[in-house]
């Protein structure tokens, strides 16, 4: 089964430009644009012109750094869920 269309590029000042599958596409795109942003499941993973480096320099490494930031985001969510206290027991 093929994976959804997860990540969205955005052009500067939000316009909507591309919704891709991978995130070496994502950089493709981004790298297009010198202030683009990239979004994976709502969460700003690279925003071209703000980086160490320019997403068309290495398309893969950028992929990297997007998928490494969207794992650290969903650890935190999940270590807050599983540090929150149980709920109140209904009585």
């Amino acid at each position: 089964m093929a994976s959804p269309l997860c990540l969205q590029v955005y052009a500067e000042g939000g316009q909507y430009v591309a919704a891709v599958r991978y995130a070496e596409d994502a950089a493709v795109v981004v790298a297009n644009y010198q202030n683009g942003t990239v979004k994976m499941a709502g969460r700003i993973v690279w925003r071209e012109g703000r980086e160490t480096f320019h997403a068309g320099e290495s398309y893969d490494t950028a992929a990297r750094i997007m998928y490494d930031r969207f794992d650290a985001h969903q650890r935190e969510r999940m270590a807050k869920v599983i540090d929150a206290p149980p709920p109140p027991e209904a009585q």
